[in-house]
């Protein structure tokens, strides 16, 4: 009996369809600083280590990442 080996990244592209996130923002506010990979906003409670999408002024958002 054969094995088939398959990428991770492969058998990973067969669950992206399953993720539902989101369109728009749950929750809105306004960055104030950022240090680092820290950022301080207001207007939101958010606990620490949540994930969060900024988006500037201009309506501006960066392409969502690929997986490697």
């Amino acid at each position: 009996m054969r094995l088939e080996r398959v990428s991770f990244a492969k058998r990973f592209e067969t669950y992206r369809g399953a993720i539902k996130l989101p369109s728009q923002p749950i929750l809105e506010g306004r960055l104030l600083r950022m240090v680092g990979l820290t950022l301080e906003a207001e207007g939101l409670r958010a606990a620490v280590g949540s994930r969060c999408m900024v988006i500037n002024d201009d309506s501006y958002q960066p392409p969502r990442s690929r997986p490697r």
